[in-house]
């Protein structure tokens, strides 16, 4: 499929909007990636992913669409709209959803109508396409791109919470728990079917988490490690908490991308008793409205950020394609986000 658009008015002759085709030579895109994010590859805490890394975004476990800008005098991509096909859960329904994720226009061509292109051209595939919630993660720039050019709406915003080794063993409870264990896991299994369908089927809207998506978004990515400890309690499965160890800033932190658990602030204290003999002492946890792992936090020893010394925000930005899904994700916010829905973290 090719889409040629060509508007004189706009400054953008000699652009053609397409379909970036399976199997196009990925470095195409990973040139993308530099000439907007610098040299810095993405396993040294840049943004330059390696080609293993794009492989493992858009051609291997999920279907995906990308959608690309080209400058033909040049031979150049010069704007990417990629989107990530998964499954959300409702209720007692499984639906389709779309992820939209590293769009790019090239420093050389912004302000060019190059993205509000891309996104008309990914839109109208999604109208047809039977697709209920599309969600993205902007960054400031696209943030404001999406803000001027279209109609999605702002879900809530990622409040950050900070502790460090200290401050959990000072305030965080030493409660023991019987029958209570912390490990690391390889792979998850079944039981993580179980455990959601217990503690979040009835009443929230989340991106389908079953094994095979768990273990492709957190253990077959080639550039990004993580460390996955699995709670259980009396051998049964309580929750699950995704890390990854980060250095920016002249500081070496944990992040952690994904936590699912039960209730237990003591849990927080036994996760730093598993860290105590890695190198960071901090640990960054990004809470999407969620009260009672608020309260949890604070009660363990996090500390919420300030938002004057936040970095900058962290926006959740939805566009629902069914009048009823809307009113039961934003009139009565069920939506239940983690960090870790997004693929760039």
């Amino acid at each position: 499929m090719i889409i040629i658009l060509l508007y004189g008015r706009c400054g953008i002759n000699n652009i053609i909007f397409r379909e970036f085709e399976k199997g196009e030579d990925l470095s195409k895109i990973q040139e993308l990636f530099k000439s907007c994010y610098g040299q810095k590859p993405l396993a040294k805490g840049g943004k330059f992913p390696s080609l293993d890394e794009l492989k493992w975004r858009y051609c291997s476990y999920l279907e995906s669409k990308i959608f690309v800008a080209e400058d033909i005098r040049k031979g150049i991509l010069v704007g990417i709209r990629p989107i990530i096909f998964k499954k959300i859960k409702v209720r007692d329904e499984i639906l389709n959803a779309a992820h939209f994720m590293d769009v790019m226009v090239h420093p050389e061509y912004r302000r060019r109508g190059i993205f509000t292109n891309l996104m008309k051209i990914a839109e109208n595939y999604i109208k047809e396409n039977n697709i209920f919630l599309c969600y993205a993660f902007p960054n400031p720039n696209s943030y404001q791109s999406y803000h001027k050019a279209t109609d999605w709406k702002v879900a809530g915003f990622f409040e950050v919470f900070i502790t460090t080794k200290i401050l959990i063993k000072i305030f965080c409870p030493r409660i023991y728990i019987k029958d209570i264990k912390i490990e690391e896991i390889s792979r998850f299994t079944d039981d993580i079917n179980l455990f959601f369908k217990h503690n979040y089927q009835e009443n929230y809207v989340y991106i389908l988490r079953d094994p095979k998506y768990l273990n492709w978004r957190y253990l077959e990515r080639p550039d990004i490690k993580y460390k996955i400890l699995a709670i259980r309690e009396k051998e049964k499965l309580s929750g699950y908490i995704v890390t990854t160890l980060k250095n920016k800033y002249n500081l070496s932190f944990y992040l952690i991308a994904e936590m699912f658990i039960s209730s237990h602030s003591a849990i927080f204290y036994h996760l730093i008793n598993l860290l105590k003999k890695e190198k960071a002492n901090v640990i960054f946890f990004f809470n999407y409205e969620n009260e009672t792992y608020k309260n949890l936090l604070k009660r363990s020893g996090f500390l919420k950020l300030p938002s004057l010394f936040e970095i900058r925000k962290f926006p959740v930005l939805i566009k629902i394609l069914d009048k009823d899904l809307e009113k039961y994700i934003l009139g009565e916010k069920r939506l239940l986000i983690s960090l870790g829905d997004n693929d760039a973290i």
